[in-house]
């Protein structure tokens, strides 16, 4: 998909770039007036201004109004011409291909997407769950979401969220065009029929059933007043959803919560632009405590057997492994199991009781085992000058991926 993407990207650069020339080489009228408008944003201190904010209002009589110019001007500048068929054909050539998203179970039953050449946008399939096969455009299954359905036009787009413990429930996300904001609904699998329970189009995230599967938790992002995280039961209204945490924090803040250790421990996140970000963590209805707050560093955190893992560059700038008791979270008790080295330390991950740490090592990947205290257990052999990921697999093995500058991405069932 990464190559795809790049693909799309670099031809329709070039597309662009010889459109423009072809374009320079007459006198054309000015473009349509734009009406300005400043509005004062104070971020830290700074007034930021912006002219053309009233552009935000999307569905506003006057922004749809100079959209509509916008697009005339453009038309008469570029015309149908022989490139611009060029590209259109070439370009929809690349695009329209077979897609087919990753499974994911829910009770009997395979969940998935898939888009035909041909088609304008992906469906939502379910076929009963199989360890045997993949599925194929070539096979036919049920479908339990159309986007045709609610838009005929396919400019609606629907994707998979989550489902319920007992897979009789699905969350979905339903995204008109480009906007950022979602509509969030639940359907009975069952019946086939949407709950009366729906977020209205907003900014959300964290958006994920609890463990009875009887509401589901949320993170709703204001760009007025900052992020809230909140649970909402199944049946009730959602003025009375319980707010849980995110409180003081504005609109640039980032927030989110992993409950853990089978509810046990929540752990609130707080990401403060690309600078820094702070970990709290609450155990039961206790109070909120932090692991690290205000540190000028990223801390990336995994909750494993029992421990906190954070990987951050917080006096190491090629990163190192830290662990954390969740009884006792203040910084003197954090322990270093895996100690900054020369390479940079870009991942890890847990596979049976070793610990597969991936570094970048003179523009290239390499793995190195160790045993759960830190202890060096050996490495795994990989291709030169290949970018690799390992993941977990079944009964004793991992899943590798090899993205080499000459070759594809390939993946190899390894044996540990």
């Amino acid at each position: 998909m990464v190559n795809k993407i790049y693909l799309f990207r670099s031809v329709t650069l070039l597309a662009l770039s010889a459109i423009l020339q072809a374009c320079s080489l007459g006198s054309y009228p000015p473009p349509p007036d734009t009406r300005i408008e400043t509005v004062i944003d104070v971020l830290h201190g700074v007034e930021i201004p912006d002219d053309y904010r009233w552009l935000e209002e999307q569905d506003a009589p006057e922004t749809r109004a100079w959209i509509d110019d916008q697009n005339a001007y453009a038309e008469d500048i570029i015309g149908e011409s022989e490139i611009r068929d060029a590209f259109r054909s070439r370009l929809s050539e690349l695009i329209d291909t077979d897609d087919i998203g990753s499974t994911r179970q829910a009770g009997d039953w395979e969940y998935f997407t898939m888009r035909r050449k041909g088609e304008e946008a992906a469906r939502i399939y379910r076929r009963v769950a199989s360890e045997d096969s993949e599925p194929t455009t070539e096979d036919t299954y049920e479908v339990v979401l159309d986007p045709a359905d609610l838009d005929p036009t396919y400019r609606t787009l629907f994707s998979i969220m989550d489902f319920s413990p007992d897979g009789t429930l699905m969350m979905y996300s339903i995204r008109q065009g480009g906007a950022d904001e979602i509509a969030v609904r639940i359907r009975n699998l069952q019946s086939g029929e949407d709950l009366p329970d729906r977020l209205a189009d907003a900014l959300y995230s964290g958006v994920e059933f609890d463990d009875s599967g009887t509401g589901f938790y949320y993170t709703y992002r204001s760009r007025e007043t900052g992020p809230r995280i909140r649970h909402h039961t199944l049946g009730q209204d959602f003025s009375e959803d319980e707010e849980i945490w995110g409180e003081g924090y504005g609109p640039t803040a980032f927030i989110g919560m992993d409950i853990v250790a089978e509810g046990k421990y929540r752990i609130f996140t707080v990401q403060h632009g690309w600078a820094r970000n702070d970990i709290f963590i609450q155990s039961g209805d206790g109070a909120v405590r932090p692991i690290v707050e205000g540190v000028a560093a990223h801390f990336q955190h995994r909750f494993h057997d029992g421990r906190i893992y954070l990987r951050t560059d917080f006096s190491a700038p090629n990163y190192r492994l830290l662990v954390v008791d969740p009884e006792m979270p203040d910084r003197e008790a954090w322990q270093q199991l895996l100690p900054e080295t020369d390479d940079l330390f870009e991942s890890y991950t847990f596979i049976d009781d070793k610990i597969y740490a991936t570094y970048l090592h003179e523009v290239a990947n390499r793995i190195q085992v160790f045993d759960l205290d830190g202890s060096p257990s050996g490495e795994i052999e990989v291709p030169d000058n290949s970018s690799i990921s390992i993941s977990a697999s079944e009964n004793g093995k991992a899943s590798l991926s090899v993205n080499g500058y000459l070759t594809p991405q390939t993946r190899y069932l390894l044996d540990l």
